[in-house]
């Protein structure tokens, strides 16, 4: 199984796109290596292609691999997830989204659920996002 695809749009059927159809290819050639699921760790569209894809793929109205979806990454604010700002204008799709309390964690991971996310990915805080400090003894 190849664990990190980086594949973000997919099939949205009847209205299939140039992207989508690039993105369809991209998970056929995992195919081809030997890869048959493929796991997505979260797609920076705020819809659900992802979903869109795999449904697709188990519907028969497209030929590709298993997928195991993540639809967005969840995130605490100041969390390794958390790039608002990080892109500025260029980019206007949000990365992750974010949560920062029990009922705001709880609201997102049901959001996932319920729209088809087989798992969910969360990025916390940790080392990786924080300033470095380093201490002379």
């Amino acid at each position: 199984m190849e664990g990190h695809p980086a594949a973000s749009g997919a099939p949205r059927p009847p209205e299939i796109t140039p992207l989508d159809h690039y993105v369809l290819a991209i998970a056929r050639e995992y195919m081809r290596y030997g890869f048959t699921p493929l796991r997505d760790l979260g797609c920076v569209d705020p819809d659900w292609p992802t979903v869109d894809l795999r449904n697709a793929i188990e519907a028969g109205l497209v030929q590709g691999p298993r997928l195991i979806v993540a639809a967005h990454i969840l995130s605490a604010s100041a969390g390794h997830g958390d790039l608002r700002g990080f892109y500025g204008e260029r980019w206007p799709l949000p990365v992750s989204v974010i949560a920062d309390d029990i009922g705001g964690i709880r609201t997102l991971v049901r959001r996932e659920h319920v729209f088809g996310s087989d798992w969910i990915k969360t990025i916390t805080p940790a080392a990786i996002s924080a300033p470095v400090t380093i201490r002379h003894a």
